[in-house]
């Protein structure tokens, strides 16, 4: 979508997380880990089953280290929510 004043809004799809290191950890949270996977300069936010993973950094388009949140036992599903991208359009 580009806006009347030629400024380009782009949504982006979620990208896939291949790898998670550390895969497991205690229910307090607190483990570092890495998270690998593609496209990740635009990422605004780290969740494990919607908990917010607080701080995180982005260390490259390809690596994000976190702390894990406290959660229950059992697998948590690791995701990275990217919202928006703003660029310059060729318009």
């Amino acid at each position: 979508m580009t806006t009347g004043g030629g400024v380009a809004y782009t949504y982006l799809d979620s990208r896939p997380v291949t790898v998670v290191t550390l895969d497991s950890g205690p229910v307090d949270g607190g483990n570092l880990v890495v998270i690998t996977g593609t496209a990740f300069s635009y990422t605004t936010g780290v969740t494990f089953d919607g908990t917010p993973a607080l701080p995180f950094r982005v260390a490259s388009d390809t690596e994000i280290d976190t702390a894990v949140p406290a959660g229950s036992p059992g697998p948590a599903n690791a995701a990275r929510n990217v919202i928006w991208q703003i660029g310059s359009s060729g318009h």
